[in-house]
């Protein structure tokens, strides 16, 4: 009992060391949450309890923009494809598809699919899925070869494109293209297995579709998924019986748990599918020119080799030199302009990106930088990243192995928002669309990220796999129910 007293002890110290004496921002108003009615549990025990790092921002599929969001999105809603764990696509919604020649695409719904509110799937809510996705700004390149949904009747149709698109299928089974339908209130509604009962600031809870079409008898009632930057308190949740299943921990946080005896033979440790490129972004309150973006670079020891993690790419022309000279940094800054100027990095105030914005200043700092680094708490961070209200900023880029293209996408549409580069890279994306040799593609793949290297649009600082924290029957049941998310079957264990 002392032990774990004492480990607790040592958890709750470490979590709570980065917040003393830092000034952080308290903004109540978030940036895409959607207050729902709740609903009074019946069966309390019917739960599965999720916890994670970071806030869902919405449960729209047109704002996901990362890998907290899209979590409770594949539970809402389903997708016409889905990626299975070795990254097979396979139909979802679709009873029947084929080519029919290289701009069209027969597509046959299954029958009797009914979203939340009652209403069945037809041929007509695809077509106004895809028209509002292509109405969406930042996502209107991502369909850019997509010309238009013709209707046959209410559960055929074809795709029409404007020029062949050999990643169509992996296009079609990205979250983001969930089929849904949109109510009076604005609200968007899914086929999934779950329907939003409650969605506050700081837990979103999800009750068990009794029409859903496929047999989900045996699955829980109700799924609550609650969210806490700090890792140490999510491990103490499990420890402690209050969450089921644990996401978004990186090795090293296991290990020190598992040092202290107190993950006990019940407890499945595994990788999941995703990555965090943690990464030094710059944002609009200064336009850092190439120059200084350069200077910048050169000044930070990264502890990366890749530009992409080494297991989404074989990487030949996006490697990164982890050459450090301190001489070569302090003459860059100083012919850039730099030197003496003053710094400000935002950073989100979970323990480990306040070690890497420690190391990050101590670099910069070494070079003849004044360095304050600006803690935010999830609400505040949130809503300066994606307003681009910050200098530079420390921030987790997910990506996710079972689908890199689809995560460069997602870098390009949320992460980076830059139009300039994002148009100059749309030759080279659209010739990889159009390759039918996945190995060429690859290397298609491999030069656009190379470009965004030498651009510095980013500075990936570490690439850090993801794992969780489940019981294992839970596990079981909640990747079985998932299904092909980016979580799936891989559970292998860290000895």
């Amino acid at each position: 009992m002392r032990k774990k007293f004492w480990l607790f002890f040592v958890l709750f110290m470490f979590s709570t060391n980065y917040l003393i004496g830092s000034e952080i921002e308290d903004i109540e108003n978030s940036i895409f949450l959607e207050e729902y009615i709740g609903e009074v549990k019946e069966d309390a025990d019917n739960e599965l309890v999720i916890e994670q790092e970071l806030m869902i921002i919405s449960v729209d599929p047109t704002k996901m923009v990362d890998t907290y969001s899209r979590r409770v999105i594949t539970l809402v809603y389903d997708t016409l494809f889905v990626v299975d764990n070795n990254r097979n696509i396979i139909p979802k919604l679709v009873d029947e598809y084929r080519w029919v020649d290289n701009n069209r695409f027969y597509i046959k719904l299954k029958e009797g699919i009914t979203f939340h509110n009652g209403s069945i799937l037809s041929s007509r809510d695809v077509g106004v899925t895809f028209n509002r996705l292509k109405s969406e700004k930042t996502l209107a390149y991502l369909y850019e070869s997509i010309l238009g949904i013709e209707i046959i009747n209410d559960l055929e149709f074809y795709i029409k494109l404007k020029s062949e698109d050999n990643m169509l299928l992996e296009l079609l089974a990205n979250p983001t293209t969930s089929i849904l339908k949109v109510m009076v209130d604005g609200r968007t509604d899914g086929t999934g297995p779950y329907w939003v009962s409650n969605f506050g600031e700081s837990e979103l809870e999800l009750v068990k579709y009794e029409n859903y079409y496929e047999n989900i008898e045996k699955y829980y009632k109700y799924i609550s998924i609650k969210w806490d930057g700090n890792a140490s308190q999510r491990l103490i949740s499990y420890i402690n019986g209050n969450a089921d299943y644990i996401f978004d921990l990186y090795e090293e946080e296991i290990e020190q748990t598992k040092n202290y005896g107190l993950l006990n033979e019940e407890s499945s440790i595994g990788e999941t599918y995703i990555y965090d490129t943690i990464a030094l972004t710059f944002g609009d309150k200064y336009k850092y020119s190439f120059e200084e973006r350069k200077a910048l670079h050169s000044s930070l020891r990264q502890n990366v080799d890749t530009f992409f993690p080494e297991e989404l790419v074989e990487a030949e022309f996006s490697k990164i030199s982890k050459d450090y000279n301190l001489k070569e940094a302090q003459k860059n800054i100083r012919e850039a302009g730099l030197y003496g100027q003053e710094v400000n990095i935002m950073v989100l105030n979970t323990g480990y990106n306040m070690v890497v914005a420690e190391n990050v200043k101590h670099d910069l700092e070494k070079v003849g930088l004044n360095v304050n680094i600006l803690p935010h708490n999830m609400v505040s961070f949130y809503q300066k990243l994606y307003s681009k209200d910050y200098e530079l900023a420390i921030y987790n880029i997910t990506l996710s192995r079972l689908s890199p293209v689809m995560s460069l996408d997602k870098v390009l549409m949320y992460d980076l928002r830059d139009e300039e580069i994002t148009g100059a890279l749309q030759p080279f994306i659209t010739l990889m669309k159009k390759e039918e040799d996945p190995k060429v593609a690859e290397k298609i793949f491999d030069k656009i990220l190379s470009l965004l290297n030498k651009n510095i649009l980013y500075i990936p600082l570490e690439h850090k796999l993801n794992y969780y924290v489940a019981n294992e029957e839970d596990r079981k049941k909640f990747d079985k129910l998932i299904g092909f998310s980016d979580e799936g079957e891989n559970n292998e264990e860290i000895n």
